[in-house]
């Protein structure tokens, strides 16, 4: 095992700092006393970064040149910025997963960065039912623009990793807690409005981690990551959807969710998808949130674990706690 990458005064550049996992490690690195610089279209979204220490600049992973600004002087950079709402064209998806990423490695290379830390998915793997899928197994486009692009960008890092640029890949499974959307606050959303339905009677399983828990997961990668590897960094234990998301419905006092057979899922998304295009507010739900909640997968965490020492310490009750204090200090849980 080669010896930790030691990080004692060197800034660390972080795309995506204005976003759930890019925040979060910015946070913990300026806790730890590291200097970080973080990337950002609009400086004024940074929020509470630049009072706890951090240096922000004005750049966009799509224009190559404020990238070469933004990598100047810092040898380490962890890549988290990224398209995840499930309702992009599909070209944004494009744009920002993959000419995006092409952007930020080819900056870092020429920069000479010594380390760079990417942000890819455990759905590279595609969303058929599996068990015990690792790192080893191939990654299955599915016709999903965010999990083919995200696939692409992985690619695109990998062939920088062939020309010399020093990658470490991890990939993150669901990610709930404090300050995130998609798995924390925009279903509990759907159980307060009343418009939650379990397609498949909830039956597909996830695998999610608390935002804390993944900090911790990149900060390993970081220091202990080998260079041209891939993590899945994700709890050992699938949930089912039903029993994950029951934890919101609980929170609110409800005390039985609707459920359908996928196909009707899938249908009503498809309706709700055409009837967004048209209104140009968001879909209540779409088609790639009904297969990624239905699909029954499991992965294992054994890399991580064997090579960078990282197991989850949150449990789903302890995480959902925390999650739910945090609701009820955002009101959006009175």
């Amino acid at each position: 095992m080669p010896s930790n990458y030691d990080l004692t005064h060197k800034k660390i550049l972080i795309t995506g700092a204005t976003g759930l996992i890019g925040g979060a490690v910015a946070r913990r690195l300026l806790a730890d006393g590291h200097a970080v610089r973080v990337l950002a279209r609009d400086p004024a979204r940074a929020g509470d970064l630049p009072r706890l220490g951090a240096e922000v600049v004005r750049g966009d992973i799509l224009d190559l040149a404020s990238l070469r600004v933004a990598v100047a002087g810092c040898p380490i950079v962890i890549h988290c910025a990224g398209a995840i709402n499930l309702f992009e064209d599909a070209q944004v998806y494009r744009r920002i997963n993959a000419e995006g990423s092409n952007n930020i490695c080819q900056a870092a290379l020429e920069a000479g960065v010594e380390r760079v830390v990417y942000t890819s998915t455990l759905f590279v793997h595609g969303v058929a039912p599996a068990t015990g899928v690792n790192e080893t197994f191939p990654m299955k486009p599915c016709g999903d623009p965010y999990v083919d692009t995200k696939i692409e960008g992985e690619q695109i890092a990998q062939k920088w990793g062939a020309k010399g640029l020093p990658v470490v890949v991890v990939r993150p499974g669901e990610v709930y807690g404090p300050r995130d959307n998609t798995w924390t606050v925009t279903p509990f959303n759907l159980f307060k409005r009343n418009l939650m339905t379990y397609a498949d009677s909830g039956r597909g399983l996830i695998q999610p981690i608390y935002i804390d828990d993944l900090v911790e997961g990149y900060l390993a990668a970081l220091e202990k990551g080998q260079v041209g590897e891939a993590y899945l960094l994700l709890n050992a234990e699938p949930v089912e959807i039903r029993h994950f998301f029951g934890y919101y419905a609980r929170m609110l006092g409800k005390k039985w969710t609707p459920s359908g057979p996928k196909v009707v899922g899938m249908t009503g998304a498809a309706l709700f998808e055409k009837l967004a295009k048209l209104t140009g507010k968001p879909p209540i739900f779409t088609r790639a949130q009904v297969m990624f909640t239905t699909v029954r997968v499991s992965y294992s965490g054994k890399k991580a674990a064997d090579q960078l020492g990282f197991v989850p310490k949150t449990t789903l009750e302890a995480g959902m706690r925390q999650t739910e204090a945090w609701l009820r200090s955002e009101g959006y849980l009175k």
